[in-house]
């Protein structure tokens, strides 16, 4: 079955990892690139990194030119300018915001807003708050301390509870740092969110539309029933929550999980999908 998006998140994914993989990855990556071209597929970034981030790792890596952009964990959606010649050398100037979603995002969100929701949280211990290029208008990031997330991951959702905050919490871990990570985003807003609006706004039939990803931050979007790979570095425990989604919704053929890790896993994955 072929496919005309391919939606992929970036980290411990698209990107080559360092190490043992890192030369497949990079001859994958270009392969991934071709077959793209081929297919006249749409490529998609869907990921945690907030844009100005996004265009680095476009710089250091070498990626392929994106059509869409969705970051900041599905808070925010960036369309490429059509004008813009294929480069990895971009600059924030050639994307435009999509306007539709960030009103769509300031509805779910009613008189609230992530400043009201920082003033909320300022007596909680344990929280440090990210840079500021990490947070926007509709996420509220925090490093927190791994050792003692399951009691601080309580005390916020009693919080939002409390306040009947129309926020939902989201925590994973910084594969690079070990940091723990905390973002707050409109209840309900997920990388799942923002992928069926763009799909929805552009009318582009979900069938059409395949996922790939490795982590806790992906799991919605595997979940959500569109065609997905979990690359062979995917954590376990993500692996086994969606095998056990898929296998209750009765999908089949919706779900490959690759041999292969990060961009070799996506790869296998495509070839996969479409040979089927």
């Amino acid at each position: 079955m072929q496919f005309e998006v391919l939606a992929t998140d970036l980290d411990g994914t698209f990107i080559p990892l360092d190490g043992e993989h890192q030369s497949q990855n990079q001859r994958d990556l270009l392969e991934i690139d071709r077959e793209l071209k081929r297919c006249n597929a749409q490529l998609v970034y869907v990921t945690g990194r907030h844009l100005d981030s996004v265009l680095e790792a476009m710089q250091q890596y070498q990626l392929p030119q994106p059509a869409w952009i969705v970051c900041n964990v599905g808070t925010e959606i960036y369309r490429i300018d059509a004008n813009t010649n294929a480069s990895p050398l971009l600059t924030r100037a050639q994307f435009e915001l999509s306007v539709g979603y960030a009103r769509e995002l300031r509805g779910l969100l009613g008189n609230w807003s992530v400043t009201s929701l920082w003033e909320a949280l300022t007596d909680v211990s344990g929280l440090r708050r990210q840079e500021e290029a990490k947070q926007s208008e509709f996420k509220l990031s925090f490093y927190a301390d791994m050792q003692h997330s399951e009691r601080l991951l309580k005390e916020l959702q009693e919080i939002l509870d409390r306040q009947a905050a129309p926020f939902s919490l989201i925590s994973s871990q910084d594969p690079f740092t070990g940091d723990g990570l905390i973002d707050f985003l409109p209840q309900g807003v997920s990388k799942a969110y923002a992928v069926d609006w763009w799909a929805k706004s552009l009318g582009c039939n979900r069938d059409a539309i395949i996922y790939a990803g490795d982590s806790g931050n992906d799991l919605a979007v595997f979940a959500s029933g569109v065609r997905s790979i979990l690359v062979g570095n995917t954590e376990a425990g993500v692996v086994a929550q969606t095998r056990g989604i898929h296998a209750a919704q009765g999908w089949q053929n919706r779900l490959y999980h690759a041999s292969n890790c990060a961009t070799s896993g996506v790869l296998e994955g495509l070839q996969s999908f479409c040979a089927s």
